[in-house]
């Protein structure tokens, strides 16, 4: 009896990573959670049940899921990748790196392409860390060990990227679509850095390659969404956004650009209820707080906007804008003393040219208020 439960676990754990390969991600799960009702201890169903929940952007799930593999076998390298992966989307970049570390020392010396994998999701975190040549030593080593490795390819790009080194960081995605170019995430990734720098067409056309591989990624929709808010087509921004929702409604960059498109069509209604349903999910997403903010200000609201830029604050006290917005809505408020801390505050802190200048008039503005009272 107990050899037939298993067995039939088994097969429904293969038909789930068959289904899975095919990124049939809602009939992958049914199938992993019946095989894992039959043996709780499969631990290859809990892995794959957990990198189907992080390609639909349920991280805190899949931690559990790989909490179980490791609960299961604690000296699966694998597991320890990937719950590290996880702990760095929720930003514990310490924890991380831990995991990673002891990824690194599980692995076994002759699995190249796995070490590399490791090695590169190392780097990303300590990129993260402001740790920067630590992360390019590591990208180095990784690339030493599988030089045709597709993941190492993809994630020295992104470290690259971060560093404003964009060309050298596109030669690397271009790399990585050459060894695979059915696997989104490069296609993302170059989509991504293409948004930031301002090239809306090419970005849409890399977005649009990673839909036609996976249509019901919500990561895919959103950046298409962003695409072409920027491109100021905002209906049809719209419509991305709900098709990312539609496929992840618990997806939250979704959601805030969701309400930053609605506000300016100027159906802030609509917006905040975005903005809050973002903070329902995650109260501690700084940048619906600061957009809610932003909007209740141009609302006139502005005892509620300054209660959403000191929530901003309590969590990122470092940005710069936020306290230059914090200041702009205490002198609104008539309170100019307050006001003239924020504006010293961010030009404390700021090493952007446009906020140093706009918190330089805010200042001058302030005192002369001040000297005129």
């Amino acid at each position: 009896m107990k050899e037939e439960r298993e067995m039939s676990a088994r097969r429904l754990f293969m038909e789930g990573s068959s289904l899975w390969s095919l990124r049939k991600h809602k009939e992958a799960l049914q199938r992993l959670n019946k095989a894992l009702e039959i043996d709780p201890r499969l631990a290859e169903a809990w892995g794959i049940k957990g990198m189907i929940l992080v390609n639909l952007g349920m991280i805190v799930d899949a931690l559990e899921c790989f909490d179980k593999v490791l609960e299961i076998n604690p000296r699966d390298p694998t597991g320890w990748n990937e719950k590290g992966y996880c702990l760095r989307n929720l930003d514990q970049f310490g924890e991380a790196l831990e995991c990673f570390e002891t990824a690194l020392r599980l692995c076994p010396s002759d699995n190249r392409d796995i070490f590399s994998i490791i090695m590169s999701n190392k780097a990303i975190t300590l990129l993260e860390m402001e740790r920067f040549e630590k992360a390019l030593e590591c990208c180095e080593e990784a690339l030493k060990m599988s030089p045709t490795h597709f993941e190492a390819w993809n994630n020295i790009g992104h470290v690259l990227a971060e560093l404003n080194r964009h060309e050298q960081a596109i030669k690397c995605f271009d790399k990585a679509l050459q060894i695979d170019p059915r696997d989104p995430r490069a296609w993302y990734n170059k989509a991504n850095l293409l948004l930031k720098t301002g090239k809306y067409e090419e970005a849409l056309e890399c977005y649009d390659k990673a839909l036609d591989i996976n249509p019901s990624d919500p990561t895919g929709w959103d950046g298409k969404g962003l695409c072409l808010l920027n491109s100021r087509q905002f209906g049809e921004a719209l419509e991305c956004f709900d098709k990312a929702l539609k496929y992840n409604p618990r997806f939250v960059p979704a959601w805030v650009n969701k309400g930053f498109a609605l506000s300016s069509f100027g159906k802030h209604g609509e917006a905040l209820g975005c903005f809050d349903r973002a903070l329902q999910i995650n109260r501690r997403l700084v940048v619906a707080w600061y957009n809610k903010g932003l909007l209740l200000y141009q609302m006139g609201k502005y005892e509620e906007a300054l209660e959403c830029y000191d929530r901003s604050l309590e969590i990122d006290s470092r940005d710069p804008i936020t306290w230059y917005n914090k200041g702009l809505t205490l002198v609104r408020l008539g309170r100019l003393q307050e006001a003239f801390a924020c504006a010293n505050r961010c030009l404390a802190i700021s090493s952007d040219s446009e906020a140093t200048e706009r918190a330089r008039m805010l200042r001058e503005f302030v005192l002369k208020r001040l000297r005129s009272q």
